[in-house]
């Protein structure tokens, strides 16, 4: 159910009017505070949150300050169902639900092996920028910026190297033919 609902929040954020998108963000924020769910859902709302300032940020300045609050409030109401949607409901839980949906198995397997790796991946940022922290990286601000481009260097190529062994252990296992 919580699936359904999250989905329909997401169509109705992007889908319609910009306000619907702020109603959207407001009413998934209300339903993560009264589950006590902000510090899983905060953690939703971290990743893309560089990513949606840069594009609201590059919409207005190409489009003007009203495209960027339609942007902005059409991603933030999306954003704030599904980080509702991934802070109040297991990852085995979601995958379930979606294979009894139908969804091919080779989808349903990527999505489990992706919900697995997001906290790996997690780790490796969070020991990274740790590290970084310690040799004094995230001083000022120019030091900030060059470690921050620095962590996202080591963050990709461990994915990548991750990908690879993950790819030829499923290969010699027969999950996978080249």
């Amino acid at each position: 159910m919580r699936l359904l609902v999250a989905f329909v929040a997401m169509v109705a954020a992007v889908a319609g009017p910009p306000s619907a998108g702020a109603a959207v963000a407001a009413l998934a924020l209300l339903a993560i505070l009264a589950e006590s769910a902000m510090p899983r859902a905060w953690r939703a709302f971290r990743a893309p949150a560089l990513t949606v300032a840069v594009a609201v940020g590059l919409q207005a300045w190409l489009n003007g300050r009203d495209a960027a609050l339609v942007l902005g409030a059409r991603v933030a109401g999306a954003t704030a169902a599904s980080a509702w949607l991934t802070a109040t409901t297991q990852p085995g839980a979601l995958v379930a639900t979606l294979r009894r949906l139908g969804l091919p198995p080779a989808l349903m397997d990527l999505v489990a092996l992706a919900a697995r790796y997001v906290t790996v991946l997690g780790e490796t940022v969070t020991t990274a920028r740790e590290a970084q922290r310690l040799r004094l990286g995230w001083q000022r601000l120019p030091a900030r910026l060059r470690s921050f481009g620095t962590l996202g260097g080591v963050v990709v190529a461990r994915a990548v190297d991750q990908s690879v062994a993950i790819g030829e252990a499923m290969r010699v296992r027969g999950g996978m033919r080249r």
